[in-house]
């Protein structure tokens, strides 16, 4: 059992001595009393993209088969099970002079605490979005490589790997409750990019030195491996609401005009919609089709333009990212 950090700044170098000597305990305080709100098993086999050839990593590696999220007095704590043993890649170029040791796998676990306000885009590089309804408000990231600071972006102050289980523990102070809904991606960590995380590409990549530019995982759409929801990289993707939470139902405005990319929708309460904000389009069956973004507002109309790969046909009614303000 390892528990893993990047940086080589002495204070660093001791927390990971003292991580160490945790690890080798079989009870840890964050551990006490710790009870399971969340638990979801994943399908076989349905690994989106393909990693380039590496001694580290294989078929199962990036195989999600089950994830569980517990609460404790003081802590969150995420479990997340693979297919094949979490194996720590080392001696990983991280910059120009240094390297280090590194998990191959990023686990995020968007949350949904409190309804109608929060975030549809995922984090930098995903191409992800969810449904404006189900806007997450905090992701609590599983991750060897702690560099991105973005507002509701929380790192597990301890990484631990258990045969095939990656482990993740939060201090529960910073996390807003309370939890009604989640989504988990699994992407493969990278200590270069915008989103510290391996990028997709149509062309077979090379990881002999972990190179980010060449280091791509073959395939198209988001990067992300695997997930507790199906990625298509054309359609918003859904939380899973748990407990006693209900999905949200959205708020819709009308739509008024559709002309290839782009959408108007009316009436909108302008106060709370800006140029810039994220919206959710959906079908006249109820289905979330596409994800827009707001050109301008004239009045009370508002011109959205679709984002990515959409196909958008019957295009009934919009959801907006509104201010919370």
């Amino acid at each position: 059992m390892q528990r893993i950090s990047t940086n080589c700044a002495i204070a660093t170098c001791l927390a990971i001595l003292l991580n160490a000597l945790l690890a080798s305990c079989g009870h840890s305080r964050w551990q006490d009393g710790a009870v399971s709100v969340w638990k979801v098993t994943d399908s076989d086999d349905d690994v989106r993209l393909t990693h380039p050839e590496h001694p580290d990593i294989n078929g199962g590696t990036f195989e999600l088969t089950s994830f569980e999220l517990l609460e404790s007095d003081t802590h969150l704590i995420a479990k997340a099970v693979f297919s094949s043993p979490v194996r720590a890649i080392r001696n990983v170029r991280l910059s120009e002079d240094r390297r280090g040791t590194i998990y191959p796998q990023t686990v995020e676990i968007y949350i949904d605490s409190s309804p109608e306000v929060g975030a549809i885009e995922a984090l930098p590089d995903r191409n992800i979005h969810v449904t404006a309804s189900e806007a997450w408000d905090q992701v609590l990231v599983m991750s060897s490589i702690r560099e991105l600071n973005l507002p509701g972006l929380i790192y597990a102050s301890h990484l631990i790997a258990r045969g095939k289980t990656l482990i993740g523990v939060f201090e529960k102070e910073g996390v807003v409750s309370p939890i009604r809904g989640a989504l988990v991606l699994v992407t493969a960590s990278s200590p270069r990019g915008t989103g510290r995380i391996r990028l997709a590409s149509t062309f077979k990549g090379i990881c002999t030195d972990w190179n980010q530019m060449r280091c791509t995982l073959l395939g198209s759409g988001p990067p992300v491996l695997d997930a507790t929801t199906t990625i298509t990289g054309k359609r918003p993707v859904r939380l899973t609401y748990f407990g006693t939470a209900e999905r949200p139902q959205p708020k819709t405005v009308p739509v008024v005009f559709s002309r290839g990319r782009l959408v108007g929708a009316a009436p909108v309460p302008s106060n709370r919609i800006e140029p810039g904000h994220i919206a959710t389009i959906f079908d006249d069956a109820g289905v979330a089709v596409a994800t827009a973004v707001v050109l301008s507002i004239v009045e009370d109309t508002a011109s959205l333009e679709i984002i990515g790969d959409a196909e958008i046909k019957n295009a009934k009614a919009v959801a907006f990212q509104e201010s919370d303000s």
